[in-house]
């Protein structure tokens, strides 16, 4: 009976031992058809083959790199057509990532959580995608895909031929205070610069008609004046931010639910406004300010 009860005992131990051990990592496996993938002991990761990534991000389909805390760098070899949704999301050792010629899709939020990136380059020759100062475009760099949430810096004036901020562009850049862009922008993205805490001053453009859900949630900016074109404020747009004052003017037509703009934030806007109406209905407190104030006001702070 005691050797029984000593067995069990031996066994009970060494089941702890293991369950306190994490598991090894893989080390390779494939991403695709004829794609393949390895993790080197120094935490690069190597992808190559041929053709494009399986299309993880959609109908519970995971990347294998998910959540892998061991990767600290990426080559995608040239010949790798595509980078899936949602491939390194939660990497939050990786630093820099080159994508070579050959890739021409690169999914939303191919990058997302990684919290430690510095950088993203592309092959010079790529038809598609372009970078500059590690920051990921298309070819002709009017569409901002990615900045790198790590990158150093504390203020960033978008290049002036942008003409669209994709979803999520900025989301988590810990570092940004204060980011200028360009009159070409007419719309500013779902989460575009969502959970940027430190953000606290936009330039907002002169043209500017919508700002989508959650664009800026959870950022620092107190006092913003948008422009005389904004139209649209979509749900959740100022989420979870600290503003004391924001300024409306009459061509806004469409303002989301109470959650668009936080509560506590003074709303200055025209008598009899869209925005004179939504604020009451919804009890902002209101100070009516002039047309013609609004302009001038809207000019000295651009």
């Amino acid at each position: 009976m005691k050797r029984l009860t000593r067995f069990v005992t031996i066994l009970l131990m060494l089941f702890m031992i293991a369950c306190m051990v994490p598991a090894l990592a893989d080390t390779s496996g494939e991403c695709g058809d004829n794609l393949n993938w390895y993790l080197y002991d120094d935490g690069s990761l190597s992808i190559a083959g041929t053709g494009p990534m399986t299309e993880y991000g959609y109908e519970g389909s995971v990347s294998p790199f998910v959540g892998n805390s061991l990767i600290t760098s990426v080559q995608v070899e040239d010949s790798v057509m595509s980078i899936a949704p949602m491939t390194f999301k939660n990497n939050t050792s990786l630093t820099r990532v080159k994508i070579p010629n050959s890739v021409i899709n690169v999914g939303i939020s191919a990058f997302y959580g990684c919290t430690a990136l510095e950088s993203i380059q592309v092959g010079s020759e790529n038809p598609y995608y372009s970078s500059m100062d590690g920051v990921l475009f298309n070819k002709d760099m009017t569409t901002i895909f990615s900045y790198p949430e790590n990158k150093e810096g504390t203020s960033y004036v978008i290049p002036e031929d942008v003409t669209s901020i994709n979803r999520g562009a900025f989301f988590g850049c810990k570092y940004l205070e204060e980011v200028h862009i360009p009159d070409t922008v007419d719309t500013i993205s779902a989460f575009a610069f969502a959970f940027c805490n430190n953000l606290r001053f936009v330039k907002f453009p002169v043209g500017l008609k919508s700002i989508t859900g959650c664009a800026f949630e959870s950022t620092s900016l107190e006092n913003v004046v948008l422009p005389q074109s904004i139209e649209r404020i979509e749900s959740g747009a100022f989420y979870l931010c600290n503003i004391k004052c924001i300024t409306l003017l009459e061509n806004v037509g469409y303002i989301g639910g109470d959650n668009s703009i936080p509560s506590g934030t003074v709303i200055k806007c025209v008598k009899n406004s869209y925005a004179d109406n939504w604020a009451q209905t919804y009890g902002y407190n209101i100070e009516y300010i002039s047309h013609s104030h609004s302009i001038k006001k809207m000019t000295a702070v651009e």
